[in-house]
């Protein structure tokens, strides 16, 4: 009697169909952690160039300027309130809230990932940080939002003494905005 080395036909397409299931079951919770990760990263990126231009409206004594960008090469600010092309920060030096050829770049970045959206308060599409480091107006919240909505989304939040928070958003805000 011979012995059989290797496996039947039957028992390999078992074995597939096992860790096929295993890989399918697995997948949605490794997007939404991979995706929840991206929109953190893309916060704490924002976060910080946004604390970046309170130091330096702090350290030159001149108002600045943080903007969503026109579109991704542009060197003056977008008109909406959405960060998708990215944002820009620079010394207001004529104080009249666009920027100039002549006034300096301070910072320009963007979304560390093209399905991120990043969205300003209503009414709130600019930040312009004082030379005393506090900012006019209300509190600023900027929305993070990826594919997957509300169990993604985070919140940048910027308090009139230029504080910098992350938050959790309500689902209404999400609904809202991250459209």
């Amino acid at each position: 009697m011979r012995k059989h080395h290797g496996w039947t036909m039957i028992e390999i397409v078992l074995v597939i169909t096992i860790l096929a299931l295993l890989l399918a079951a697995a997948l949605p919770g490794f997007s939404r952690a991979r995706e929840r990760a991206d929109l953190r990263l893309s916060a704490v990126s924002f976060g910080e160039d946004l604390r970046r231009a309170f130091v330096l409206a702090i350290a030159r004594d001149q108002r600045v300027v943080f903007c969503p960008l026109a579109d991704p090469g542009a060197e003056h600010c977008g008109s909406g309130s959405a960060f998708d092309h990215g944002w820009l920060a620079f010394y207001d030096e004529d104080g009249d809230r666009e920027r100039s050829p002549s006034e300096p770049i301070l910072l320009r970045n963007a979304p560390s990932s093209p399905h991120l959206r990043i969205r300003s308060s209503e009414g709130r599409p600019r930040v312009v940080i004082q030379p005393d480091g506090g900012n006019r107006g209300t509190n600023a919240t900027f929305l993070v939002c990826g594919r997957l909505g509300v169990a993604t989304a985070t919140s940048v939040v910027l308090s009139n003494d230029g504080r910098i928070r992350y938050a959790q958003p309500s689902p209404v805000q999400v609904a809202e905005r991250c459209r």
